[in-house]
């Protein structure tokens, strides 16, 4: 099992990172307009497929291209560079302060979502997450070992 701080040093954790973002941005573009994913490719004049992989994930743009379907959903991207070392030291202060509300509670999380969105349950319930699409901490922690 790698360290959260090996898994911030990992450019595929950005990449998904990115692709989550793009996701959002397209979902909550389809929402507003009230379209669905067929009509957006039809807006846009691409297929159907190429809106598909975009919203499954498996998109990987170039930057010209991106820039391009942003500004044809009518919104601009804007990339932002961060210090490495920052981000390790804000991640790490907001896994203590996770760590210090959990008290007693266990963590879920979409491995396949941005882990800040991490949704803490009560102690008690865990019966009902069996049916859930993701994994506990402690489920994790299991399956590591």
């Amino acid at each position: 099992m790698i360290t959260r701080e090996e898994l911030l040093k990992s450019p595929d954790y950005w990449f998904e990172a990115a692709q989550n973002d793009l996701f959002a941005e397209v979902k909550q573009y389809l929402d507003k307009e009230n379209i669905s994913q067929t009509e957006l490719a039809e807006k846009l004049n691409v297929s159907k497929g190429y809106i598909s992989q975009i919203m499954n994930g498996n998109a990987n743009f170039t930057m010209k291209k991106l820039i391009e379907f942003f500004i044809s959903i009518r919104r601009i991207p804007k990339i932002k560079y961060l210090d490495f070392e920052e981000v390790i030291k804000k991640d790490k202060s907001k896994q203590e302060s996770l760590n210090s509300e959990l008290r007693g509670g266990i963590i879920i999380s979409n491995r396949f979502k941005n882990p800040s969105s991490n949704t803490i349950i009560k102690k008690g319930t865990e019966k009902y997450l069996k049916k859930l699409p993701f994994e506990t901490n402690s489920e994790m922690d299991e399956s590591a070992a």
